[in-house]
């Protein structure tokens, strides 16, 4: 019996392009990000760069930042960021974008401490010891965490 090869190959008659795509996708959701709070459209690009980082501690920066330009907006420049997140946290507990419980906030704000610690230790002392793959995933679920929240108080819906 005779066994015989051939190539086989796919491609498309007319590849579609990126912008094609990006478009295509905004028709299919009903969101501007454009008419998005400008701490929300920072927050998300910094979530971008966090994504795109390489290394661990810039993504670590990057999704600081991220959390960061979320709870700084609109709060005094005077205090420390442990503060500022301290407050913007307290704010999940009531009014628009739906209620968290005492003891979730309470969980959240215990998770960014925790991190505040790390980040001083990273700018002040140039230690990215305590940057594990898990501290970011953590850290990565906690701003989209902040994300939603966001989302909620201008009224996105938000897939469970």
């Amino acid at each position: 019996m005779r066994m015989t090869g051939a190539e086989l190959r796919f491609e498309s008659a007319a590849p579609v392009s990126p912008a094609r795509l990006h478009n295509l996708g905004l028709k299919l959701v009903d969101i501007s990000v454009a008419s998005f709070p400008p701490q929300l459209r920072q927050s998300l690009q910094w979530l971008n760069l966090a994504r795109s980082a390489s290394v661990r501690p810039e993504k670590f920066i990057h999704l600081w930042l991220a959390v960061l330009v979320l709870a700084s907006y609109g709060q005094p420049k005077k205090g420390t960021d442990r503060v500022r997140i301290r407050n913007y946290l307290n704010t999940m507990g009531h009014g628009i974008g739906g209620v968290r419980s005492p003891l979730s906030i309470a969980e959240l704000n215990a998770r960014m401490q925790a991190v505040y610690g790390i980040r001083n230790d990273l700018l002040h002392r140039a230690d990215d010891s305590r940057i594990t793959v898990e501290l970011l995933d953590g850290l990565e679920r906690d701003a989209f965490e902040l994300i939603d929240f966001e989302l909620a108080k201008i009224g996105t819906p938000i897939p469970a």
